[in-house]
């Protein structure tokens, strides 16, 4: 699915203060994942099975505009987290760092 498409799509659940903004986390209409939107880009965390060794969730960037230009390789998407909160709180800090909190 292209990733402006899945934006239109997320149901927002949650919301929590960011010290530049507000982060915004919400469910996709199938509940499979919980996603974040940024100014150009949707970030989604999803569980992985359980007999996966790189960790219990996957983040994945579906970047659009100047930053999709931008990150490579080197960026490190996807990534890979043992824990939820952890994998939230990375990310928020990821988005504040490259300018990308709405």
């Amino acid at each position: 699915m292209k990733p402006l498409r899945r934006l239109k799509q997320i149901c927002f659940q949650k919301r929590g203060k960011v010290n530049s903004g507000i982060v915004i986390w919400g469910k996709d209409p199938q509940g499979q994942c919980i996603a974040i939107v940024g100014r150009e880009c949707l970030i989604t965390l999803e569980p992985r099975p359980h007999y996966c060794d790189r960790g219990n969730w996957i983040a994945k960037l579906f970047p659009t505009g100047t930053l999709a230009r931008d990150i490579d390789e080197a960026d490190g998407w996807p990534r890979y987290y043992f824990d939820e909160d952890r994998a939230k709180a990375e990310i928020e800090a990821w988005l504040i760092r490259r300018g990308q909190v709405v």
